[in-house]
């Protein structure tokens, strides 16, 4: 899949609230996000232990992204939560 075709996935997802997972490339593709992550952590998220939607978050942060992945610039004040 090329970089546009990715980028007319995810504006398709965004658009539309909702992609086939037939329609997305792996490494967009929800069902492989936790592929790699170890048990423990998975367990963790799953009994209340780690906020995965929180480390999300943080990791937009860090790419000076906002909760619709626009460019806002790096630091808390540049974006707020959406929650």
């Amino acid at each position: 899949m090329t970089t546009a075709q990715k980028i007319s996935a995810m504006q398709n997802l965004k658009r539309n609230g909702k992609l086939e997972p037939a329609e997305l490339s792996d490494e967009l593709n929800p069902q492989y996000l936790f592929s790699l992550t170890h048990s423990e952590l998975l367990c963790a998220i799953v009994n209340g232990k780690i906020d995965a939607k929180e480390l999300a978050w943080q990791q937009l942060r860090n790419r000076g992204l906002d909760a619709s992945g626009k460019w806002v610039g790096f630091g808390e004040e540049k974006a707020e939560r959406p929650w």
